[in-house]
């Protein structure tokens, strides 16, 4: 399991969901980096610690390749409005859709949608 935050991890990778993943695995697999040309460097170091967590984040990254980084980095972002102490007292690790906020969409977004960016607007 790992705990993140999301706003941390979407104002360092300015929405980009390759990047977002990278970080998740960074997090997950605690490597270093091989040099400063690995993309991880950036990110080495940084506490992104948070109250957001990923039970297996293993599965996700092993899974990756079925999905779109965009839809990978959206299961993280929906994730992270889940309640680590709901989990902690029932072990129920579902988010209920009341929890999650609406979204809309400005011309800002929709540019940003375009360039396969998440908005930070949100």
């Amino acid at each position: 399991m790992i705990k993140y935050n999301w706003e941390k991890i979407m104002n360092a990778t300015e929405g980009d969901p390759v990047s977002i993943l990278l970080i998740i695995h960074t997090l997950t697999h605690k490597r270093l980096p091989n040099s400063t040309r690995d993309p991880a460097y950036k990110y080495w170091g940084r506490n992104f610690s948070g109250h957001s967590f990923l039970i297996n984040p293993e599965k996700l990254l092993v899974e990756r390749k079925n999905y779109s980084s965009i839809e990978a980095s959206m299961y993280v972002m929906i994730a992270s409005y889940r309640n680590y102490l709901h989990y902690k007292t029932t072990g129920d690790t579902t988010l209920q859709l009341i929890h999650i906020p609406f979204f809309y969409k400005t011309n800002k977004q929709q540019q940003n949608a375009s360039n396969g960016r998440w908005s930070n607007s949100f």
